[in-house]
């Protein structure tokens, strides 16, 4: 019984392991996340250039005064302003959402009405995290 029990289980579970639906075309290589570490002295600020963009928070630091995103409207950058509340120190950590439409070129559509471009818009997250300390 022992025997006829190993002869139909280990050939199901080869087959279970050869039979994949991804195929190598289709392998997701995940990128890194963008993490940025910085120490600030109290009841300073701190400004990072984030590029270009446009950005969200989609967590927020919990001890601020000021903790936003904003455009540089010379350089069109997006820019992250934190200011800590008067005297803490500690640690802070933001998440930011960054999206980025970018042209695909010519997207083989015949109902583009002589437009031979098209558009993709990417999303990042990066993470601040904050150290305030003397």
């Amino acid at each position: 019984m022992k025997t006829l029990f190993s002869f139909l289980i280990i050939p199901g579970i080869l087959l279970l392991q050869s039979c994949s639906k991804q195929s190598a075309h289709e392998v997701i290589i995940p990128i890194a996340p963008d993490v940025i570490e910085a120490t600030i002295a109290p009841n300073h600020t701190y400004q990072v250039n984030l590029n270009s963009g446009t950005g969200s928070i989609v967590k927020q630091a919990l001890h601020y005064q000021v903790s936003k995103t904003e455009m540089d409207e010379k350089t069109g950058s997006l820019i992250y302003t934190y200011t800590p509340l008067l005297d803490y120190k500690g640690m802070e950590e933001v998440v930011i959402s960054k999206s980025q439409v970018t042209s695909a070129g010519n997207s083989g559509c015949s109902n583009n009405h002589n437009d031979n471009s098209s558009t993709r818009t990417s999303t990042t997250y990066t993470t601040i995290r904050l150290t305030i300390a003397n």
